[in-house]
C-alpha cells in the first residue's frame, strides 16, 4: 500500500472542525467583529502524507502532476484574542484512524480480527458520534461499493437514546458546546419517515447564533430530550413558580410513559425502542438486498458489564427477545466479557470514556472469530 503525493512542495493550512466550532462560539460570546483566519497549522503536503502514512505505508512523490496552488494562512488575529487551538494534524489523523476507539489502529477489534484470520478483510466504517440511524444512512450512501460478504451492524446499548435526538446538547450536558445537529427518523402509519438535518449548511448555523431561542425551540420540536427539559417562562421571577416547574418536569420525566428505559431496561412501548426496531429491520433488509449477510453486534458499555456481573440483567434484553423471536443473527458481546469477569477488572477492559481497551478489543475480536467459525459464516469469505 502507498500514498501518492502530487508535487509535495505545496503548503496548505489545516484546522480541525472541532476547533472551528469552538471558535464560532468563542467569537460569538466575546462579540468579536471582522474576519478571523482559522488555521492551526500550515504544512507541506509531503510532510502531511508522512503523518498519515505512519510507518507501514509508503509515500510516493509524483512530480509530473502537481497542483500549483501554494499558500499559508496567518492566524495571529484570533490568537491575540486568547483563542487556543486544541487539535493539531497529528491528533486529528489519529482520531480518524481510531474512529473514536481510544486505542491504536492495530489494537482495534477490526484490525485484530483481520490478524487472527488472514482470509478476513475487515473495513471499519465507524464514525465518532454516530448512532444506528446515521450508520444506516451512511450504509445507504456508500455501503454497497465494496462487495461485502458480511456486514456487521454495531450497536452500543446507549445508542437507543441517539435515535430520538437531533441536537446533542439536549441529550447530555457532556456535549455542551457541541453545536451540530443531526437527522432522525420518526414512525408514522407504522413506517419510518426521514427528517433531514435541520442545520445542514454554515448559513443555518449563522442564523442559529443570531436567533438562538427560536432555533432551539424549532430543533426541540423534533427532539425527545428537549421536551422533557425545564423551559423558561414569563413567571419565572417567582421562586415558587420555578420550584413548581422543576417538580413538574421531574415527575414528567420519572413517570413518562414514553421513557426510553423503565427500571434500567428498554421500554418496549417507547418511541425510541420502536424506531430502533424499524431501523434494524430496514438496515438488515438493505444489506440482504445487496447480497450480504447482516450480523448485528451488541456492544455493552461499562455500566452494562458492571450491572450484568452483579445482577445478571441486561438493559437491552427486550432487543435480544425481538432478535430471537424474529431469527435475527446477532452477537452479544456481553457473553464475551462474561467469560473473563473473574480474571480481569472492568478497568482492564475499558479505555478512557466508554470504549474498549486493547485487551477489551482483543476479547471482542476472538469472540467474533469463534462465532463466525462455529456458525460456518467464515465460509462466505
Amino acid at each position: 500500500e502507498k500514498i501518492i503525493v502530487f508535487g509535495g512542495g505545496q503548503w496548505r493550512p489545516f484546522v480541525h472542525i472541532r476547533d472551528v466550532s469552538r471558535a464560532i462560539i468563542f467569537t460569538a460570546e466575546k462579540d468579536l467583529k471582522g474576519v478571523y483566519n482559522l488555521s492551526n497549522e500550515n504544512i507541506d503536503i509531503s510532510d502531511l502524507a508522512k503523518i498519515i502514512s505512519g510507518e507501514d505505508v509508503e509515500v510516493e512523490i509524483n512530480d509530473l502532476q502537481a497542483d500549483p496552488r501554494n499558500y499559508k494562512v496567518d492566524n495571529n488575529k484570533i490568537l491575540k484574542e486568547n483563542f487556543i487551538f486544541e487539535w493539531n494534524i497529528q491528533k486529528g489523523v489519529e482520531e480518524i484512524i481510531l474512529h473514536g476507539d481510544d486505542v491504536k489502529n492495530n489494537d482495534t477489534w477490526e484490525a485484530q480480527l483481520s490478524n487472527i484470520n488472514s482470509t478476513y478483510e475487515v473495513l471499519n466504517f465507524g464514525v465518532p458520534g454516530y448512532g444506528l440511524d446515521q450508520a444506516y444512512l451512511r450504509y445507504l450512501k456508500c455501503g454497497n461499493k465494496f462487495g461485502s460478504d458480511i456486514v456487521f451492524i454495531g450497536f452500543m446499548s446507549e445508542n437507543i437514546y441517539r435515535n430520538v435526538n437531533v441536537f446533542r446538547s439536549f441529550y447530555l450536558n457532556a456535549y455542551k458546546g457541541f453545536i451540530y445537529a443531526k437527522p432522525r427518523f420518526i414512525i408514522k402509519n407504522n413506517k419510518l419517515i426521514f427528517y433531514k438535518n435541520p442545520l445542514p449548511l454554515l448559513k443555518n448555523y449563522e442564523f442559529f447564533l443570531n436567533n438562538d431561542k427560536a432555533e432551539l425551540s424549532r430543533l426541540g420540536s423534533m427532539d425527545y430530550f428537549y421536551k422533557l427539559r425545564y423551559k423558561e417562562g414569563i413567571l419565572d421571577f417567582s421562586p415558587s413558580i420555578r420550584i413548581a416547574k422543576i417538580l413538574f418536569y421531574y415527575y414528567k420525566k420519572k413517570f413518562n410513559r414514553n421513557a426510553i428505559e423503565v427500571n434500567e431496561v428498554y421500554n418496549v412501548n417507547s418511541e425510541a425502542f420502536l424506531i430502533t426496531l424499524k431501523l434494524f429491520h430496514a438496515f438488515r433488509q438493505k444489506v440482504i438486498h445487496n447480497n450480504a449477510l447482516p450480523v448485528i453486534i451488541l456492544f455493552p458499555n461499562n455500566l452494562d458489564i458492571s450491572r450484568y456481573k452483579g445482577y445478571k440483567t441486561k438493559s437491552y434484553q427486550p432487543l435480544i427477545n425481538y432478535f430471537e423471536k424474529n431469527h435475527v443473527v446477532y452477537i452479544d458481546l456481553l457473553n464475551a466479557f462474561e467469560q473473563y469477569e473473574h480474571i480481569y477488572d472492568l478497568n482492564d477492559l475499558m479505555a478512557k470514556g466508554s470504549h474498549y481497551s486493547q485487551l477489551g478489543n482483543k476479547i471482542v475480536a476472538e469472540y467474533i472469530d469463534n462465532y463466525l467459525l462455529e456458525n460456518k459464516l467464515d465460509k462466505r469469505y
